[in-house]
């Protein structure tokens, strides 16, 4: 950290980056915080401004995010108690369509929601001539990736390599088949089993944009007047965040979505009393009159590189 600060200059914009999840009932399911923290000059003249960070979701825009799982079930016979058995193991993942830049999101279950049992994930990309070719996943380059089961595992498709480390460049058409290699022996395993899902690439863009307008109003005080002025306006704005709701909707048919618009304000902190969202469609609008607001709460980095 502090190699990195020595060899920033005033204005510079340092990122951290949080990992949020649920104490239960979410394991491998994150939710990104960003902190966006300036380096100011202690010696220059701030400004007598103060910056607003205002959060907001549209609920119908919500509606609009759920997408289809798709599933693969197979059998797999096992030793339990020295009796055999058999269990239904499922691999599912969040979407039927990605697209070439986003992420794809898997889980595998057993019926019996044995957790922590580990398998082996293959990539093969499927090119519109029907020639497979296998994919390296991650950083790593691995040919195979170990999953365990219950938790989410979320595998970007920008993170897919070629066989020669290239990253693969992926197009619309395309189809992605995921291949779950389970071995004999853990859990009495007694013969593998593989449970192949197939994915398409898709042409057009899975999320759709929202059909409306959005304003940001801000409630002031000038010469002793209350007034209210529009300080930011956007059609169609594209999601600061679009995020999943609950991993076990993949579990389901229907996985829920929700998106986060947030905008930034910069104002007198003295005039500022308050902000509010007005929705604007061909049919009317509406208004959200209290949308999440955090006031104040902006970290600076100091000259002297502390925090």
């Amino acid at each position: 950290m502090r190699a990195i600060l020595q060899d920033m200059r005033a204005g510079d914009v340092l990122e951290v980056k949080a990992l949020v999840t649920r104490k239960q009932g979410t394991e491998g399911f994150f939710q990104v915080l960003t902190f966006p923290l300036r380096l100011v000059d202690e010696k220059a003249l701030r400004p007598p401004l103060e910056p607003f960070f205002i959060l907001f979701e549209d609920p119908e825009y919500d509606r609009l995010l759920s997408s289809a799982a798709k599933h693969a079930t197979r059998l797999v016979k096992t030793m339990d108690n020295g009796q055999q058995t058999v269990h239904a193991v499922t691999l599912s993942t969040d979407r039927t369509q990605y697209d070439p830049d986003g992420q794809l999101a898997l889980r595998y279950d057993w019926d019996d929601d044995t957790e922590g049992h580990s398998a082996l994930l293959s990539v093969e990309l499927i090119g519109s001539t029907g020639v497979a070719r296998p994919l390296l996943i991650g950083t790593s380059f691995a040919k195979q990736l170990s999953v365990g089961s219950l938790p989410l595992c979320p595998l970007p498709l920008l993170d897919f390599y070629e066989e020669s480390t290239e990253p693969v460049r992926l197009a619309g058409g395309e189809t992605l088949s995921l291949k779950l290699m389970i071995k004999p022996g853990p859990r009495g395993v007694i013969e593998p089993v593989s449970i192949v899902l197939a994915v398409e690439v898709a042409v057009e863009p899975v999320t759709p944009a929202p059909q409306a307008g959005y304003a940001l109003l801000r409630r002031q005080v000038v010469e002793g007047q209350t007034q209210v002025e529009c300080v930011r306006f956007a059609w169609s704005p594209r999601a600061s965040r679009v995020e999943l709701v609950c991993p076990d909707d993949l579990r389901t048919e229907i996985v829920r979505r929700r998106a986060v618009f947030l905008w930034t304000d910069t104002a007198r902190p003295l005039a500022a009393k308050g902000y509010a969202v007005q929705k604007i469609t061909l049919t009317g609008s509406t208004h959200f009159p209290e949308p999440k607001v955090l006031e104040r709460v902006v970290c600076e980095l100091s000259g002297d590189r502390n925090f």
